[in-house]
Order: structure tokens, then sequence, then C-alpha cells
């Protein structure tokens, strides 16, 4: 069985996208021919039934990360117009976690053309940026996949609990449906095991919770720095691009000042100093969520052992214990 695609995945190949059409560019062939290449040269598009299958699995099923990029670049190869707002416009397409790095994209190029720097370069570094992100992502996916399989596991056991009492002999399920004291277990139970459910589904998803495209903002101010020395002129080029495509405005360009000025002093250009800082950003991030994610396996121990295993016992061993005295109250008073 094929495995689903994670959001790495789905990064990785926007940026495996992003670095063939900067090569592309980089071998002399026009910025706005180069889609058509690209499109071509994915085998799912040739085929416009596979291109038809994919665009339906893209639209209906928004996890189908794969789908998604086929979608937009085959959307972008076909539009017409200014090519970092006809990325915009494809990316829209696409599920959040990809179309968000399409709109990076579109914001990488139309810095780029506004700034004079060279597309090729600044797509080559936007593609180093998505795979550390990618690379990141699948690290967080590989320490939570242990917290989300006992999470699943734990789960479960209630109803286990249920259905071991049934296969011991033990009518569990009527005591809990059929007596007052049952009901009352029965209720408490399921109370119970919804509380322990959701609070380890809330614990895993603040745990999990990364920001997208760390240092991004930091990247987009280096490629306008490739083009403009001044800092305000950089900073004012990139907070359009990311106003433009959708992007909150975070401290990157604000916190570049520094970065400007030792570049100054120093006497060498700011821009690769701005890269080191994003990618700097980025192992902050890839540290954070690993101790985040080592603070969850701990923190899983409450609602397992506050609300899962009460709830096991109410709904898997209270009920055989009743069914066990009544059965024999009911003998003794025959």
């Amino acid at each position: 069985m094929t495995p689903s695609p994670t959001a790495g995945d789905a990064l990785e190949r926007v940026a495996d996208v992003v670095q063939s059409v900067a090569v592309l560019i980089s071998a002399g062939i026009p910025p706005h021919a180069v889609w058509a290449y690209v499109a071509e040269s994915l085998p799912q598009i040739r085929d416009d039934r596979v291109s038809r299958r994919a665009i339906f699995r893209a639209r209906v099923q928004e996890d189908s990360e794969e789908a998604a990029v086929l979608v937009v670049v085959r959307g972008i190869a076909a539009a017409e117009g200014n090519t970092a707002d006809v990325i915009a416009s494809s990316a829209s397409r696409a599920p959040e976690g990809v179309g968000a790095a399409w709109r990076a994209l579109a914001c990488v190029w139309r810095v780029a053309e506004r700034s004079g720097a060279p597309v090729a370069d600044c797509l080559c570094a936007l593609a180093d940026s998505l795979r550390s992100m990618a690379a990141t992502e699948r690290e967080i996916d590989v320490a939570m996949a242990g917290p989300q399989s006992t999470v699943r596991l734990i789960s479960v056991l209630p109803l286990v609990s249920i259905a071991l009492g049934w296969c011991l002999g033990f009518d569990a399920l009527t005591v809990l449906v059929t007596t007052n004291l049952g009901m009352v277990f029965a209720a408490l139970g399921v109370a119970l095991w919804c509380i322990g459910v959701g609070w380890s589904r809330l614990l895993i998803a603040r745990a999990r919770a990364v920001r997208p495209l760390v240092g991004f903002e930091l990247d987009l101010v280096a490629v306008a720095a490739v083009g403009e020395a001044d800092h305000r002129a950089a900073c004012a080029v990139a907070h359009e691009a990311l106003s433009r495509f959708g992007f909150t405005v975070d401290r990157g360009p604000h916190d570049s000042r520094d970065v400007f000025d030792l570049a100054r002093r120093a006497g060498i250009p700011a821009h690769s100093l701005l890269q080191a800082r994003a990618e700097q950003g980025r192992r902050r991030n890839r540290h954070r969520s690993r101790r985040e994610i080592a603070k969850l396996e701990v923190s899983l121990v409450l609602p397992l052992g506050l609300c899962i295993m009460p709830a096991f016992i109410a709904l898997g061993i209270a009920p055989v214990v009743l069914s066990v005295f009544f059965s024999t109250v009911a003998e003794l008073a025959g």
C-alpha cells in the first residue's frame, strides 16, 4: 500500500518544481515559457484523463497534496498575465499547507522582478528553504507517530473491554443499558471517554502546531536586498508582496535592520546574512517542535490516567462485576 502524502512530501514536491523552474530560467528559457516545459515533464499531466482525475481529487479530497501540485502547475502553464499573480491565483486550488508554499513562490517572483534580483538564483534559494521546511515537517511527523498511535490505542480500550466481557460470557452491555446502576456507569464511562479523547487530541494539536513557512519573511527581504541596498526600500518591497499574496506580515522584515547594519559595517552584501538568519529561525522552530513533542509524551499520561482508564473501568470492569452480582443474587433468590 502506498503511504498517504504528508505535508513534508507536499513541500518537497513544490520545492522540486521550483528547482526545475530555476534551472530552466538559468538555461535561458523565458520565464513565461518555463511552466509549459515543467508541465510537460510531469507524467501525470501528459495524459488528459489523468489530469482530469487529478483535478477531481484535488477539489474533492483536499488532503490529496500531490494532485494539488499537479493542478497548480497546469493552471500556471495555461494562464496568461503577470506570472506572480498567475501563481497566486492557481495556488487557491491547493490545500492551505501547499497553497502557502505556492503563494511564497509568487512573493519571491514578484520581489525578484521589482528589485531586479536574478529570478533563477532567488528560486533556487526558495527551493532550499522549502526543502528545509519539508525536513522539519517530516521530523515532526516521525516524532508524532508514537503519541498519535498511543491515543488511537487507548481510545478503543473501553470498547474492547465491553467486547472482552462478552467473550468471557458476561453480558456487560445488557447490564449497562437495562439497570439503573449500569446506566450510571455507562453515562460516566462515555463522558470520561469523550473527555479523555478530546483532551488527548487537543494536546496533540497544540504540540503539532508549527508556524508555516518559518523564516520566509527574512528570505523575502534577502531577495529584495539583492537589488535594494537600503533597508527601508528592501522591506517595503517585501512588505508589499506579503500583503498582496495573503501573508500576515511578521517580525521578519523589521528584525532585519540589525542584519543590514552588520552588513554595512562589514562592507558585505546583506542577502547572505539574511538567508542565514532565516535558516537559524527554522532550526529554532525545529528544536522548539521537538521539545513540545517530548513534553507531549508525558502530558498524555494525564488524560490516560484521569479519563481513559476510569472509562475502561466504568464500561468494562464495573458491568462485569455487576453482572456477576446480579446473577448470584438471582441464584440465591431462586
